[in-house]
Parts: C-alpha cells; structure tokens; sequence
C-alpha cells in the first residue's frame, strides 16, 4: 500500500485473508508464536531440531539480529522456548 500498488480497501482484504488462512491452518490451540532475543548466532537451528521432537517449529520473521520469531506446534515451541532461554537473554510467548 505504502508503495501505491494496493489501496487501503485491498490491503484490508488482503490483511484478513491472512488472519483467516492462519487461523484455518492449526487447530484452536495447536500452534504458537515466540519471540527469542539475543539468542548467540549459529544457535537456531540446533535448539530448533533439538525441540521440534516429531513436532513443527521454524523461523517465522527475522526482526532483527538479535530478535527472531519462532512458530508451529505448540509443544514444540515451548521446547524451543526452554531451550533458547538457557542460550539467550530471553524468550517469550507472542500467541499461542
């Protein structure tokens, strides 16, 4: 939108769309989001595999270089939780 090629009406669609097809993807209370902070680098994919355990969890945004969000199955994510916050300064829920 900001670059002029949606307007605010197709933005809001499409925004909803979104919320929806997130929503329709895993069952009310299936999955969930984290953020991990200043976990060291070269660190994620290992407490990622050591956590998934059968289940999903991967990589949903890079906000920075010290802040990524992690999501999937619910277990899995809070496996990953645990793990990071003995690796990072810290780790918390954003949904789920």
């Amino acid at each position: 939108m900001a670059a002029g090629s949606l307007d605010f009406a197709e933005a809001l669609r499409l925004v909803n769309g979104r919320g929806r097809y997130m929503q329709e993807a895993v069952p009310a209370g299936g999955g969930a989001m984290a953020v991990l902070v200043k976990l060291p680098e070269g660190k994620l994919e290992a407490v990622l595999a050591e956590a998934a355990q059968g289940e999903v969890v991967t990589p949903a945004g890079f906000n920075s270089p010290d802040q990524i969000v992690i999501s999937g199955n619910r277990g899995a994510v809070e496996r990953a939780m645990e793990l990071a916050k003995a690796r990072a300064r810290n780790a918390r829920w954003l949904c789920g």
